[in-house]
């Protein structure tokens, strides 16, 4: 409705001036607003100088302010717009964050709970190894686990000297050792002979390296989750103190228009303040010219009256004398 309310101004620079009559009628045909006393207070506030119509001039300001209300109006609704992106994107960049330290957590619990719950046989053998580094030979364990001196190792031997070796209470890893001395024991007769134990304790540290590589393999790829983790947190940080500034930017730009904005309304309001005055004073010397042009047509009204009788009299002397 600018354009019609542009037109409608071109109309009023035509005619000079409306009535609050003829406002009510032409805003009614531009907007949907129907309450009267909107519109007559829409008039009032245009009416700067308080004389009761709108000329065009007045008429060219009310445009320019609609126009700067349209251009704020618009820049509020682009702020809006603007600040509901950067809310969904800091949501989806916490998310992001919340989801990747998750994923590490859950990536340290596995390296923990791999640690703590590997295989008996590659706890077994890191143990061998662990005894292996301090001096240990291989013939050292096979006697030290061939108590009986029957040059060979039954399930019974084997389960109590891997029990005592690792720490074990007697009643714990029973059916895992069971079932790790059945796959060593690979002539299947129920107990370990010397060739057998020595084919077992290189499995065995075999089954360590590989538990030991494998968690390696998982720490390594927690420690790269961990180290994403660090920089989306920094950059996260980062943003929202960019976001800070430029928050306390606007705030300070929006405070220096706030008091640009009270000067101007201050300034519009003494040259309100003015343009009433001069029309009050106009009006006021108007009314005194109309008044004393009454005055002048009264005395020459009553100097015409007086007049008349004066010749009168003079004539009635003439027509004496004559006779």
């Amino acid at each position: 409705n600018q354009k019609a309310f542009s037109d409608f101004c071109a109309q009023v620079s035509k005619r000079g001036e409306i009535t609050v009559m003829e406002w009510r009628k032409a805003v009614r045909k531009l907007v949907e607003e129907k309450n009267v006393k909107e519109i007559d207070a829409c008039f009032q506030s245009l009416d700067k100088d308080g004389g009761g119509t709108l000329d065009a001039a007045e008429l060219k300001a009310a445009l320019k302010e609609l126009q700067e209300e349209a251009r704020k109006g618009q820049a509020k609704a682009d702020s809006v717009l603007a600040e509901a992106q950067r809310l969904r994107s800091r949501e989806q960049d916490a998310l992001a964050l919340v989801a990747a330290i998750e994923l590490a957590q859950v990536s340290d619990a596995k390296v923990e709970q791999g640690a703590q719950n590997s295989k008996i046989g590659a706890r077994l053998g890191q143990k061998i190894i662990e005894l292996g580094s301090k001096g240990a030979k291989p013939g050292d364990l096979i006697k030290k686990f061939d108590q009986s001196g029957d040059g060979a190792v039954d399930k019974a031997e084997f389960r109590h000297n891997v029990q005592k070796m690792m720490g074990l209470p007697s009643d714990e890893e029973v059916e895992a050792l069971d079932e790790l001395f059945e796959n060593l024991d690979e002539d299947g007769n129920g107990a370990l002979d010397i060739d057998e134990i020595k084919h077992s304790l290189t499995k065995l540290r075999d089954a360590a390296a590989q538990a030991n590589s494998d968690l390696l393999r998982l720490r390594k790829d927690v420690e790269v989750q961990w180290k994403n983790v660090r920089a989306m947190s920094a950059g996260y940080q980062a943003q929202r103190r960019r976001e800070a500034a430029a928050e306390e930017e606007r705030a300070q730009q929006e405070a220096k228009e706030a008091e640009q904005r009270i000067a101007a309304e201050a300034e519009s309001k003494e040259r309100e303040k003015e343009a009433r005055a001069r029309k009050a004073a106009a009006k006021s010397k108007e009314k005194a010219e109309f008044d004393a042009k009454i005055e002048q047509r009264r005395k020459e009204k009553q100097g015409g009256a007086a007049a008349a009788p004066a010749a009168s009299t003079s004539a009635a002397a003439s027509t004496s004398a004559a006779a």
